[in-house]
């Protein structure tokens, strides 16, 4: 009688593509995936052209092509497992569907509700939501971008990161999910539409789900995943169809000094003697509309074209004479400053009140997403003449829909436009309305979510004027919540902004434009250069940082100290502010940029994020060659024991940065987060390195368990200073299986500087990371060695280990040591006994473990 499974295989698997021959060997799709319709020729193709067949024969590989949360438990548990999450944000009451509200903590259902859903759970679910949430502006600026592209273009234009990526070596976040082979723009819309089906899923999972805890960090784990998949859309779109400079596409040999670093970045830039049009948001159609116009006509030089944070970052991969004035999460400042005469503005990551803002200064909006917008009448098939007249006569805003109609308009009204001038407060009207703060309130700095001191420097204002703002304004994000609790009513941020009258011409500073995604050969060719760097580095910023310093700062300390670093989104604004005295350059005329050691390089806007990940997951096709094509498993395992290297996200959390760091910790990076930033999350994944239970992984040649020294010790964890940001990053680059002696020096020494120069004492957890007297940091090995010997009874003789002591009291030669602790023997490990090979998956089985 033919099993259920025989004849599930016979409805899902075409016999004629059932088979696949690698070499010498029969692969049987049957086997490694559970229902292949419509994927077969891709799976097919990476197989054929990714794979190893000697891989095959030894390891077990299963592939999830366009694969659900539920499919990819595998790494989640192992993660999960090692670093629970810590839920802040408490909320113990349901209200999400009819039958409640349901009191999760003191009902009479037992700490459940009615649905059954437990209070963890709850709070799981709501992380969920937060992640579902930041996921969505970025899935529909992507979604309109590839439907222009499509009507533009057509469906069967190619795509492509650049030249110097291969098939195989491109579009990672896109192939390791879905097992797609992506050529074309037809391709990117079936990924787009599998997109859209998982995040509906998990929206709907957000509200009405019922699992466990782990579920639903499962799922948000998937968000973050599916994020950075769009992500990864929206740059094949803007690379292969809008002109955006590659550095894929420049020779090797090239990248040291490419891109210049000649956009010009801050308020002193923008000539305001001209037509000065902004563009704010995540849309940066309409801005391609203007330039090529401005292009073809020669009028680059008749106009100021700028713009804030990601739509800023991706103009400035076209056109270098855009004015990025800042970061997103500031914009409000910005515009009310006033030196636009016309703002396109559409969707972006930060809740911005355009229409409020820009009539304060006569700022002309134009409107251009498919979403209403303040009760604007749709005037997208008004005729263009009518509109600008509308707008040069005095009308503060119209929705225009149609990006190039709206392009057209805004070059023509900013032409025509005559603004008053004089938005801002005077030094006398300034100091008038700080009289009215009392010197017994400060509810303005309780409200503040950066601890701003705003009540003492207004008290300082009745005298010095709004020079004694200026502290507060340049780490003021703009929230509003301190106008907001003002009894006086005093207008705060309008002080705030008046501050920058002083500041704005000294504001001045230049950046390196995007460079787009790493290729393969760039990330193997960088192996070599890490025998002289502490590791990889990747800072990701949406500015708001109480002091604006810190992402410059760190990016020079972490480059400085040898990093390899990337840097994407607005951070790269943030760090560009960097101006290191001693040459008198800021940071990217400081560094050159390849992907190389004492490098930094700029990615560019949002949706280069997607290229942290697979810059660092390549590493699994590139040093083991395991295929990423639908096989999620391997390479997270592989990347997170081996190549992900801490991210240090700083500054204000958006919810889109929420998501993205929750699909970059999937892939195995841990996420620094801070110092507001850090007190924003609904959820922490924190190790424990007293905890030796934690601390193993599996010998994937036999099987065997063994423990480790408890590195990457945290998945997620909060910092309150720069300082401690440095430290912990360098704490977090000790890995097990960083099995080269002089990496794991190059790591090890900053970790014990640094922890030392700021803590004033050794971290509690080095005697764990040593394995041999190589590990130790030269200048200080002498005395490391004593305080082993002396105070964890290791038997030294001058620089040498003679026995080391593992944590659990045994006393080994280094051979024993290296076969029972660490992977310190060059060997390779997992994190989860399911993906050793499958003699050591017999070997285990024969003791018990079900496989």
């Amino acid at each position: 009688m033919e099993s259920i499974e025989d004849k599930l295989i016979g409805k899902r698997f075409d016999p004629e593509k059932r088979f696949i021959q690698l070499g010498g060997t029969k692969v049987d799709l049957a086997h490694l995936c559970r229902d292949a319709r419509g994927v077969e020729d891709a799976l097919n193709q990476a197989i054929k052209e990714d794979w190893a067949e000697a891989r095959y024969n030894d390891w077990d590989t299963r592939l999830y092509p366009f694969a659900e949360a539920s499919d990819l438990v595998l790494q989640d548990k192992a993660l999960i497992d090692n670093y629970p999450p810590l839920y802040t944000d408490i909320q113990t009451t349901c209200s999400d569907c009819d039958l409640g509200p349901c009191d999760l903590e003191n009902g009479n259902t037992s700490g459940k509700g009615i649905c059954g859903l437990g209070f963890e759970a709850f709070q799981a679910r709501l992380s969920l939501r937060v992640a579902c949430r930041g996921c969505r502006s970025q899935f529909v600026d992507t979604s309109d971008l590839l439907d222009y592209a499509v009507k533009e273009f057509g469906p069967d234009k190619e795509v492509s990161l650049g030249a110097r990526h291969d098939i195989s070596d491109q579009a990672l976040s896109i192939g390791i999910l879905t097992g797609q082979y992506v050529r074309n723009l037809s391709h990117l819309e079936k990924a787009l539409s599998y997109a859209d089906a998982q995040l509906n899923k998990l929206s709907l999972a957000s509200y009405q789900g019922t699992g466990s805890a782990f579920d639903f960090e499962n799922m948000t784990f998937h968000a973050g995943s599916v994020l950075l998949l769009v992500q990864s859309i929206a740059e094949l779109v803007k690379g292969s169809c809008f002109g955006f400079q590659r550095g894929a596409d420049k020779d090797k040999l090239e990248l040291d000094h490419w891109p210049p670093p000649n956009i010009a970045c801050g308020l002193g830039n923008i000539e305001v003697d001209k037509p000065v049009i902004a563009f704010v948001g995540d849309n940066f159609l309409p801005a391609w509309s203007v330039i090529n116009r401005l292009k073809e006509n020669g009028l680059t030089e008749e106009f100021e074209v700028c713009a804030p944070g990601p739509v800023g970052l991706d103009i400035a991969r076209f056109y270098d004479r855009v004015r990025i004035v800042g970061t997103m999460v500031n914009a409000g400042k910005f515009v009310r400053f006033g030196l636009a005469d016309v703002i396109v503005a559409s969707t972006g990551c930060s809740p911005l009140d355009i229409l409020g803002e820009a009539k304060r200064s006569e700022s002309r909006v134009i409107w251009v997403s498919p979403q209403a917008l303040g009760g604007l009448p749709d005037r997208t098939d008004d005729p263009g003449e009518e509109i600008i007249d509308d707008l040069v006569g005095g009308l503060d805003a119209v929705w225009v829909r149609d990006v190039d109609k709206a392009g057209e308009i805004a070059l023509e009204v900013a032409k025509q436009v005559k603004r008053k001038g004089g938005y801002l407060l005077s030094e006398e009207k300034a100091k008038d309305e700080a009289k009215r703060c009392k010197d017994d309130c400060d509810l303005c700095f309780n409200a503040c979510p950066n601890g701003l001191l705003i009540g003492q420097a207004i008290r300082k204002a009745k005298e010095e004027g709004v020079s004694a703002l200026h502290k507060v304004e340049t780490g003021c994000y703009f929230c509003g919540k301190c106008d907001e609790v003002c009894p006086e009513n005093i207008p705060i941020r309008d002080l705030i902004v008046a501050t920058l009258k002083k500041r704005a011409p000294e504001d001045k500073f230049v950046i390196r434009s995007g460079r787009g995604s790493v290729p393969e050969d760039e990330i193997a060719r960088s192996a070599f250069t890490l025998m002289n760097s502490p590791g990889f580095c990747w800072i990701l910023s949406c500015g708001g940082s109480r002091d604006a310093e810190d992402v410059g700062w760190l990016a020079n300390e972490l480059t400085g100290k040898g990093c390899v670093s990337l840097i994407a989104g607005c951070g790269a604004i943030e760090a560009g502010r960097y101006f290191d005295e001693g040459p008198g350059k800021f940071l990217f005329e400081k560094y050159t940029c390849e992907y190389a050691v004492k490098n930094i390089s700029s990615l560019g806007g949002c949706s280069t994020m997607a290229i942290l990940q697979e810059s660092s997951a390549h590493w699994a096709r590139t040093g083991v060659h395991i295929s990423h094509y639908a096989n999620w498993a391997e390479v997270a395992d592989i990347t997170h024991r081996l190549m992900a290297p801490p991210v240090v996200l700083w500054g204000r959390c958006p919810e889109r940065m929420y998501a993205t760091a929750a699909g970059l910790i999937r892939m195995g990076h841990q996420v620094i987060v801070g110092p507001n930033a850090g007190f924003e999350w609904k959820r922490y994944l924190l190790g424990n390195h007293f905890d030796r239970s934690k601390w193993h992984v599996w010998d994937t040649s036999d099987g065997r368990k063994v423990e480790t020294e408890p590195g990457q010790e945290h998945l997620l964890i909060p910092v309150e200073t720069k300082e401690e940001a440095l430290t912990m990053y360098f704490g977090l680059q000790q890995k097990p299986g960083a099995s080269i002696s002089i990496m794991r020096l190059l790591s090890f020494t900053p970790y014990i500087g640094s922890y030392e120069k700021y803590f004033g004492e050794l971290p509690d957890d080095w005697q764990w990371i040593v394995t041999t007297a190589s590990d130790l940091p030269v200048r200080h090995k002498f005395r490391l060695l004593k305080e082993l010997s002396e105070k964890w009874g290791w038997e030294t003789e001058g620089v040498a280990i003679k026995k080391a002591r593992h944590r659990d009291g045994r006393l080994l030669t280094i051979d024993e040591f290296a076969r029972e602790y660490s992977t310190h023997e060059a060997r390779f490990f997992a994190k989860t006994p399911e993906l050793v090979t499958k003699k050591a998956k017999e070997n285990l089985r024969k003791e018990g473990y079900e496989i």
